[in-house]
């Protein structure tokens, strides 16, 4: 007999959504450790102690064919990182949920959650005929809610009093929506997003401010790269490291940005304008050669200095540094003449400490602290 929904499988360049099976459960107490995530109150991620209720709940509603549950696959590891669902199915009114949807630590905040919501928001819409999308949240998962409008989702409202917990405490719900007219709109912004880091690693990071994107380098990069290390800016205020040609710059990302990338977590970053996908310039975390602790660095192409996007990122980085990477200090430094360079880091509210000389330059800098 033919349902609304049946069993399916949906690849993407970095994963593919399985139909989750009992099989599964150890590898999603696997993922689930990552962080241990189960830890979130507000979330219902899996551990060890109830993935049997966990599993066995999403394959009766999946029997009830008001669900069609996932397991997340990496396609670069082979291994599963997480899960997703459609829940809340109506098929006479052709509606249903996304939700339940969770991914190992290490894969937040990466090209995997656009990629998912993408592969199942396309699918809903356009195999499905869904005339609408819905996602809840819980009130106090902030992370999740600002996941949801970035796919493109509307807010609908918020449901107080929607649930009781297992605590007994009153749980208010976030609702939004994706309408079939919006799909769209939504599915040209998703891939938007999708290219702008379509060769980088599935683990990697990508952040988001108001007008930017900011994303670790990655040797696709090197063009762009090759430009800027050859910019006046760059050469006067940095100096010259000897980029003279785009092999020149690969060859610079692999041996000295992608190591301490994979080592720390944190490294170079390069600066994307959300309007057009103009690569713009760098801002990063270093742990550099001489100096102890990890500084914070920027330089931008000259067409778009003085735009206040450099400020945008080491802001953002700022942030990353105490709260993602847990950092207790950041320094950064800068030569004298770089008045420009001295106003920003001090807008960062660090202070100026002393001058020094690092390991192969021949003139003092500035070093800062924070």
């Amino acid at each position: 007999m033919n349902h609304w929904l049946n069993p399916i499988q949906l690849s993407g360049k970095h994963l593919t959504l399985i139909q989750l099976e009992r099989g599964h459960k150890s590898a999603l107490v696997e993922a689930a450790n990552d962080g241990e995530l189960w830890k979130l109150w507000y979330t219902s991620v899996p551990s060890e102690e109830t993935i049997e209720a966990y599993v066995e709940k999403a394959l009766a509603d999946e029997r009830q064919r008001t669900a069609l549950p996932f397991v997340v696959y990496d396609n670069h590891t082979g291994r599963i990182i997480g899960s997703t669902r459609y829940c809340n199915a109506v098929a006479e009114h052709r509606r249903l949920d996304i939700g339940y949807t969770w991914y190992a630590k290490r894969y937040q905040r990466t090209a995997i959650n656009t990629e998912c919501k993408y592969l199942l928001l396309q699918y809903a819409f356009e195999q499905l005929d869904a005339i609408a999308v819905q996602f809840m949240t819980n009130w106090f998962n902030f992370k999740s809610r600002k996941a949801i409008l970035r796919l493109g989702a509307k807010q609908d409202g918020v449901i107080r009093n929607h649930r009781i917990d297992k605590d007994g405490c009153l749980k208010d719900t976030v609702i939004f929506s994706i309408i079939r007219d919006e799909w769209k709109l939504v599915k040209k912004s998703l891939g938007f997003q999708l290219q702008q880091h379509p060769n980088s690693k599935p683990t990697d990071p990508v952040y988001e401010t108001e007008r930017l994107f900011i994303r670790p380098t990655i040797v696709e990069d090197a063009t762009f790269l090759h430009e800027l290390m050859n910019s006046e800016g760059w050469l006067q205020f940095i100096g010259d490291r000897g980029i003279r040609t785009v092999a020149d710059a690969e060859k610079y990302i692999l041996e000295r940005m992608r190591p301490q990338q994979a080592r720390l977590g944190y490294s170079n970053h390069t600066v994307i304008r959300k309007s057009d996908g103009a690569k713009m310039g760098g801002c990063g975390l270093y742990d550099r050669e001489g100096l102890e602790g990890v500084d914070i660095g920027f330089s931008f192409l000259p067409q778009y200095s003085g735009q206040g996007y450099a400020y945008e990122s080491a802001a953002k980085m700022k942030d990353l540094a105490f709260n993602e990477f847990g950092l207790s200090q950041i320094k950064a430094i800068t030569v004298k003449e770089n008045i420009r360079s001295q106003k920003l880091i001090e807008k960062l509210g660090l202070r100026f400490l002393e001058m020094v000389r690092l390991p192969g330059d021949a003139e003092e800098v500035m070093l800062y602290r924070l």
